[in-house]
């Protein structure tokens, strides 16, 4: 019997992407928003600038920067996913410019930039310390690269649970032949291990900040439809799981979240912000 070749990890990342960007801005409760938000503010993009938004997704970043940095200055917005770059282009200001293009292999000349941002993208890089190598290059000197990635080490106990029953059906069900990150990948959105790679690739005077926000979904059915939209290997298991074997895992879940009381089905999600000057 015949086994189809399982997809490499780009390849997947980018069917999640394109299937969820339409969804990307306001999924739970706005939080890619807030993100952006928050990291543009952390950059502090002045009146003139040039800056370069790498993973630039669905333009939330790219278009604030837009904002602050005004006519006299410019934006360019880099991914690889081209449903992303769709949703971004419906929305471009004047002085911003769409490229598909990947975070590790950068076309700018070096110094070209006075302001580099990466909003929750780094660790969906194929190659994440080459992606702030190449931010470090193309950055000018005295330039500044403002990164956000999610903080995983904070999660529930009920997103613990979640994902534990995840690997179970992923080995469970091999014909499923799906990629993951590594564990190390996963950590990158820890403080310690943030400021480390930004520090080893050549940026000075780091500075980190945080952001915690979260619901609790009322039942097992929410609770699915949400954590379809925390990544692509839970995207990949839920939105292929026919309907019989939706309602044994919303059993499944039910009874596992029955044994956590009042923490059933409360989720964070925790955002590690960092801030790193060019010499």
């Amino acid at each position: 019997m015949s086994t189809n070749p399982a997809p490499n990890l780009l390849t997947q990342l980018v069917t999640f992407f394109d299937d969820f960007a339409p969804h990307y801005d306001e999924w739970a409760h706005g939080f890619h928003r807030k993100a952006a938000e928050r990291l543009v503010a952390l950059a502090h993009p002045t009146p003139g600038e040039h800056a370069l938004d790498v993973g630039c997704g669905t333009g939330l970043v790219t278009r604030a920067l837009a904002h602050n940095v005004g006519r006299r200055g410019s934006v360019v917005g880099v991914d690889v996913t081209p449903g992303m770059l769709e949703v971004a282009r419906q929305k471009t200001p004047a002085n911003v410019q769409y490229l598909y293009m990947p975070g590790e292999r950068l076309i700018f000349r070096d110094a070209a930039f006075d302001l580099v941002t990466m909003g929750l993208a780094l660790a969906y890089f194929v190659d994440a310390r080459a992606a702030l190598a190449e931010a470090h290059r193309v950055l000018r000197s005295g330039g500044r690269l403002a990164v956000s990635c999610q903080r995983r080490a904070l999660a529930t106990d009920a997103q613990e649970e979640f994902f534990e029953i995840l690997d179970r059906m992923r080995v469970d069900h091999p014909f499923m032949r799906l990629p993951r990150h590594d564990d190390e990948r996963g950590s990158l959105g820890e403080p310690e291990v943030l400021t480390r790679q930004l520090y080893e690739v050549g940026f000075d005077e780091v500075k980190i900040a945080t952001m915690v926000t979260g619901g609790r979904p009322k039942n097992a059915h929410e609770w699915v439809e949400l954590m379809k939209g925390a990544g692509p290997l839970p995207y990949s298991l839920l939105s292929t799981m026919g309907p019989a074997s939706r309602r044994r895992l919303e059993g499944e879940l039910d009874e596992v979240m029955g044994r956590l009381d009042e923490d059933a089905f409360r989720f964070h999600i925790a955002v590690t912000f960092a801030l790193g000057y060019r010499d």
